[in-house]
C-alpha cells in the first residue's frame, strides 16, 4: 500500500522513534533510586492497537498502517537487540514483573551494563550543551 501523502515520512519517523523518548522515565527511576527497571511507557505491543485506531480516525487506512508498521518495527528491532524475554515488549508483563531487569532481560548484566553506558554517553552531550549556554 504505497502513499504520496506528505506525511508519510515525518509520520514513519515519528512513530518509530519517538518511543525512545520513554526512555527518560528508566534513566530518572535510576537517578531516584540507583535500581535499573524496564519501565519503558510507550515501548508495548499493546499500544499498537490504540495506535491504529487513533491514526485511522486521524489520518486513514495508508497512514494508520504506516505509522503503527513504523512503530512494531521499532519494537521488534528492540526485543531482539535487547535480549528481552517473549513477553518483555509487552507493557503489561513488564507490570507483571515489577518492571525488574532481571525478570525480563534474558542477560540482565549486559541491560545493565548498556544501560550505564547509555547514562554516560548523555552526561557527555549534555556537558557538551552546557558549554553553549
Amino acid at each position: 500500500m504505497a502513499t504520496r501523502d506528505k506525511k508519510a515520512i515525518p509520520l514513519a519517523i515519528g512513530s518509530g522513534v519517538l518511543p525512545d523518548l520513554d526512555h527518560g522515565a528508566d534513566y530518572a527511576w535510576y537517578a531516584l533510586t540507583g535500581t535499573h527497571r524496564l519501565l519503558l511507557p510507550l515501548h508495548g505491543y499493546e499500544w499498537s492497537v490504540p495506535l491504529f485506531w487513533w491514526s485511522y480516525k486521524r489520518w486513514g487506512a495508508p497512514l494508520a498502517v504506516l505509522t503503527t508498521l513504523s512503530y512494531l518495527c521499532h519494537l521488534l528491532a528492540d526485543q531482539v537487540e535487547n535480549q528481552t524475554k517473549p513477553g518483555g515488549y509487552f507493557f503489561l508483563y513488564r507490570l507483571w514483573r515489577r518492571f525488574a531487569m532481571e525478570r525480563i532481560s534474558r542477560d540482565p548484566v549486559a541491560g545493565t551494563r548498556g544501560r550505564i553506558e547509555d547514562i554516560k554517553r548523555l552526561q557527555k552531550l549534555a556537558a557538551r550543551f552546557r558549554r553553549y549556554l
